[in-house]
């Protein structure tokens, strides 16, 4: 078994939720760029596993508006409109306003405490990026850490249908 297959089958979740994590990070990252074709049979090879967790991971990640599915043409990631972006930036702003008001109500001294420390980790991991030549992958580290940052506020709403909303697609072309 190869190490990138041994590394997916040890993983938490199942393998679709596996699939959906390991693609979604490629697309975010820009592995596999706006508009690149997505063979589901290729990416079953390419992560070691059948063609039906994958199956379900490419709807999940059409779901989320990540990729579009045509038949006779296939599946490529999707290439957002300067609508779509609109979109999502204000119902980011709307769910992270709202986050930030229940955390100054519900949050404790100890989670107040935590995110500070969270705060100051992130605005020293985005003075490292700088001036934009900093390197895909530190760029990746930074926004995957901002996202966590704003998960954490959701979580200390004490709001689960809050945190799953913030959770979801808003954030995936917000951070690219």
């Amino acid at each position: 078994m190869t190490s990138k297959r041994r590394r997916t089958r040890e993983g938490h979740g199942s393998l679709a939720e596996q699939a959906y994590s390991l693609i979604r990070e490629k697309i975010l990252r820009g592995e596999f760029p706006l508009g690149a074709a997505l063979s589901r049979r290729k990416l079953g090879i390419q992560l070691g596993m059948s063609f039906l967790p994958v199956s379900e991971a490419i709807q999940r990640l059409e779901h989320d508006g990540l990729v579009e599915s045509r038949p006779r043409v296939g599946t490529r990631v999707r290439i957002p409109t300067s609508q779509d972006l609109r979109d999502r930036y204000i119902i980011r702003e709307a769910l992270a306003t709202q986050s930030a008001r229940l955390f100054s109500e519900k949050a404790s001294s100890d989670e107040r405490i935590e995110l500070r420390s969270m705060a100051a980790h992130l605005d020293a991991m985005m003075e490292r990026c700088g001036n934009g030549d900093a390197a895909p992958d530190t760029l990746f580290r930074a926004q995957t850490y901002h996202l966590s940052f704003h998960m954490r506020i959701a979580e200390c709403t004490g709001s689960p249908a809050l945190l799953r909303r913030s959770a979801t697609s808003c954030w995936n072309w917000c951070s690219r």
